[in-house]
């Protein structure tokens, strides 16, 4: 079976903060292990370069307000590795400022790109699945059809 799994939760080797829960991933390995092929979607959160260069003082204030970690600088871009047999593509989708709704074009915009990732893998996934629901929700029912 092929297994599309979406996820804004993942760790990643150049994250700012370590502690990210690696709970997706164990899934995977479990599929995988079990003779599934799986491809991980991480649809992290872009932002204005300004909110990475944040003093220490201020950064913590928002990542405790907001419930939210920024990531590095260096997650603004797409990446793409193996791991253990499974696939993970980090497709970041810009938002205005942490907590921010995505907007409805960067929805369109990442629905594309996994659609591109999947037609060059020649990937047509039979389980859709996601891990929290912004932005997997509204991605999920848009791969769906």
């Amino acid at each position: 079976m092929n297994i599309l799994l979406l996820t804004n939760c993942l760790p990643e080797p150049d994250d700012r903060e370590k502690g990210v829960t690696p709970v997706v991933s164990y899934f995977a390995k479990e599929w995988s292990a079990l003779g599934h092929n799986v491809i991980i979607i991480h649809n992290s959160s872009k932002f204005f370069l300004i909110f990475y260069f944040l003093p220490g003082f201020f950064y913590n204030w928002l990542r405790k307000r907001m419930n939210t970690a920024i990531p590095s600088v260096s997650s603004r871009k797409s990446l793409s590795r193996i791991e253990k047999n499974i696939e993970i593509h980090r497709l970041p989708m810009f938002r205005w400022f942490p907590g921010a709704p995505f907007a409805k074009i960067q929805y369109k915009k990442q629905q594309k790109r996994i659609q591109n990732i999947l037609n060059v893998k020649n990937f047509m996934p039979d389980v859709i699945s996601g891990h929290w629901m912004v932005p997997q929700l509204e991605l999920v029912e848009r791969l769906g059809k």
